[in-house]
């Protein structure tokens, strides 16, 4: 029988009556271990053990009921043999047994042994690593442990190579201390934990931390040798292991509709088409990427594509370079799996946001050389409080990066070794230019300074000596609550479980775990942390300050009509999909802001002519878009749009039902005064000159107010301003097509 990937684990959980008040907790806490098991490591083996309960169940008491003794090994049931979990595992935890019996843990420690010694008559499985866990508050009175039967235990336990892990609930510290059952019992477990190699007792005192007793995906260590080297003639041979990593939730996987009462797998097939720009539109850059990742998109799909006429290309500009496998691989410059020191520099001068993604440890080989190489570099390291710099490729196919090794002085189970951090290169590092800030008013006087003290002192989370919320000992609460989740839909699929159960997913407010972690209450901190807190938001008098809308889709009912909001507006640049409102009449006008924005007489109709807003409103609008189109222009690439939106706004005074001239008359007088002559933007006025945009003359609406010889006069300009005028739009509408996409 192969061990590979096993693990045989006992779990001892005490239901007497003492532990009525925590079996709800347990009982969720042990579903999610189970769930765990079935999803992360089926290959696990677990057997659940209850003592203190009102009926017995166990293979040592039928060994004795059999020579007609029925006093040995009472009050504890198996329910749950050595196997791997399953859906009936589940079934059978919901929910636990209240049990009236007495909780002797060292009768249910003996069953646990026992089982071991039973399955390794089976099965060779004496050099696969085994647990057993108990799990109490060991108030209970337990038998008598002699020496004689304390060597036989411990032997057996050392024979099986288990390691014995405790959890003591120490909800109620007042009745602890009151009770010599528990002293005494705590005392024993201590020494046969040490005896066996575990890690201590470890005590629980809020619900919520039941949830942390076992960790819903235990990650094994994934290694990487790699040699440090130190010049062209010296080699440290080491092993690098993550420290630390974010736990992510399984990913869904796609499956068809049910068949025969299963979900049938489903192949994907991906077919690639040639993506065609709607006529009129021209070659539609970029088309293809629109096609595949939204619906709806505006080039249209014609022929397939085979598989060798598929290309990886990267954009430049509006255009793609196509780049084969061999120019791939060279523009990622990979010299190979590495470790190579660069040199040291003070540990002080790092500072702490320059450390990238997971630590990684990096300890050295087993041979005694490479032992004693790494363990004087770590010491010599540690005594100058110095750090290493490193180029680090973990594999061949890794990109080369910079890193640095912390070093840390090892302990009696872990040797002298490196905590290995990456490092950032000039393009990684973000820089934010803030004003400053140190002024007479914004430094704290010192009742400030003594208020924010105490707050820090009364928020600490180490209490009694002991740290809340620990990383190591504190679950992932989205964790937990996607496989209890999971686990409950799976029984009631199966119809394991009633349909009309609890609602899923649990309440937030009624998970403790959810409540202790991300919504933690004061209740665990000093009783002077409300004071605190109070003292610290009286002296600090702060006002919510409430973000101008900046979503282009959403309309700003209140205050349209307010002059000054709307030149705000516009003094801000607040652009997107629709440009802005107005009012008419008492009513909220839109105003689409497309470029180039509507032209046709259908577009007119549907925007102007409708109603749904005024021509002021529109002409004044546009006319903020075109200003905001020259300012922000990178050279003269924007100018042939605003030109473009101009024209729009002249045809849009002069199609509506009712013309109105005087916004538009009086916007491009402004403009005229603005840019004509101006040594930075006076090219968008040549341009507009020599596009013969003029006033709205009589000649075209009769109540315009300006006169032919008036709106032909407007446009008069020097020869040589028109000679300069003609070259600016080449080439701002030839930087358009190349450089657009880069706004």
């Amino acid at each position: 029988m192969s061990l590979r990937g096993k693990e045989f684990h006992i779990i001892l959980l005490d239901v007497g009556r003492d532990m009525h008040q925590y079996l709800d907790d347990l009982q969720k806490t042990l579903f999610v271990f189970m769930q765990t098991k079935i999803l992360n490591q089926p290959a696990h083996e677990v057997a659940l053990i209850l003592y203190g309960s009102t009926d017995t169940k166990n293979s040592l008491f039928q060994e004795f009921a059999a020579q007609d003794v029925t006093t040995e090994y009472c009050h504890i049931y198996v329910l749950q043999e050595l196997k791997p979990p399953g859906l009936d595992t589940l079934c059978a935890l919901s929910p636990l047994p209240r049990g009236t019996g007495t909780s002797d843990f060292v009768d249910a420690l003996t069953v646990a042994v026992d089982m071991l010694n039973k399955a390794c008559e089976v099965r060779a499985i004496e050099n696969a690593p085994k647990k057993v866990t108990i799990i109490s508050n060991f108030r209970g009175q337990t038998k008598e442990l002699d020496d004689e039967f304390r060597e036989q235990l411990v032997g057996g336990m050392q024979r099986q190579k288990a390691v014995l892990q405790v959890v003591s609930l120490d909800n109620d510290a007042e009745a602890d201390r009151a009770s010599a059952n528990k002293v005494q019992n705590l005392s024993i477990l201590e020494s046969l934990v040490n005896e066996t190699g575990g890690k201590g007792v470890r005590s629980v005192r809020e619900a919520a931390e039941l949830l942390g007793i076992f960790r819903t995906k235990e990650v094994s260590f994934a290694c990487v040798k790699a040699e440090l080297e130190i010049g062209r003639s010296m080699r440290i041979r080491t092993r690098v292991y993550k420290k630390s990593g974010f736990e992510r939730l399984p990913t869904l996987k796609t499956r068809s509709t049910f068949q025969e009462g299963l979900l049938a797998s489903v192949m994907v097939s991906v077919e690639h088409f040639l993506a065609v720009a709607p006529a009129g539109e021209g070659a539609a850059d970029g088309a293809g990427e629109q096609a595949e990742g939204a619906a709806g998109s505006s080039a249209a799909m014609s022929e397939p594509v085979g598989s060798e006429e598929i290309v990886k290309a990267f954009r430049y500009g509006k255009q793609y370079v196509p780049v084969d496998s061999v120019t791939r691989n060279d523009l990622e410059y990979k010299p190979g799996k590495m470790m190579q020191l660069v040199g040291c520099m003070e540990r002080q001068a790092i500072q702490r946001h320059y450390l990238l993604g997971d630590p990684q440890l990096v300890l050295p080989e087993q041979d005694e050389a490479s032992q004693v190489a790494l363990s004087a570099l770590v010491k010599a390291m540690e005594s100058q409080q110095q750090a290493a710099v490193v180029r680090f490729a973990r594999t061949p196919a890794a990109k080369v990066s910079m890193c640095l090794l912390v070093p840390e002085l090892g302990t009696a189970t872990i040797p002298d070794h490196f905590i290995m951090t990456a490092l950032p290169f000039a393009e990684d590092i973000r820089a934010y230019t803030f004003p400053p800030l140190v002024t007479p008013d914004t430094e704290p006087n010192d009742e400030q300074n003594n208020a924010a003290g105490q707050l820090v002192a009364a928020m600490s989370l180490l209490q009694n000596g002991r740290e809340l919320l620990a990383p190591e000992e504190t679950a992932n609460p989205t964790l937990q609550r996607f496989y209890y989740t999971l686990g409950k839909v799976a029984l009631r699929q199966e119809g394991l479980e009633d349909i009309e159960g609890p609602k899923l997913p649990e309440d937030p407010e009624s998970d403790k775990l959810v409540q202790a972690v991300l919504e933690p209450p004061l209740s665990h901190l000093p009783a002077s942390a409300p004071a605190a807190m109070s003292a610290f938001s009286r002296l600090f008098k702060t006002q919510e300050v409430k973000a101008e809308a900046k979503r282009p889709h959403e309309q700003v009912a209140e205050g349209a009509n307010d002059e000054e909001a709307r030149e705000r507006k516009r003094a801000s640049g607040f652009f997107g999909d629709q440009l802005g409102t107005a009012a008419d009449g008492g009513a909220l006008a839109t105003v689409s802001a497309d470029i180039p924005p509507p032209t046709s007489d259908e577009e007119v109709e549907h925007g102007v002519v409708d109603g749904r807003f005024s021509v002021e409103a529109a002409v004044k609008l546009l006319g903020v878009r075109t200003l905001d189109l020259v300012e922000k222009s990178v050279g003269n690439r924007s100018y042939p749009r605003a030109k473009r939106t101009i024209e729009a706004m002249r045809r849009l005074s002069i199609a509506a039902p009712t013309p109105s001239c005087q916004p538009f008359n009086d916007f491009l007088r402004g403009l005229k005064d603005r840019f004509k002559g101006d040594d930075a933007r006076g090219d968008f006025w040549l341009l507009v000159q020599e596009g013969g945009i003029s006033l709205i003359s009589s000649r075209e609406v009769a109540s315009s107010g300006v006169e032919p010889e008036e709106a032909d006069a407007f446009l008069a300009q020097p020869a040589g301003d028109v000679a300069a005028a003609a070259p600016a739009q080449q080439v701002a509408e030839d930087d358009q097509g190349e450089f657009d996409d880069m706004d």
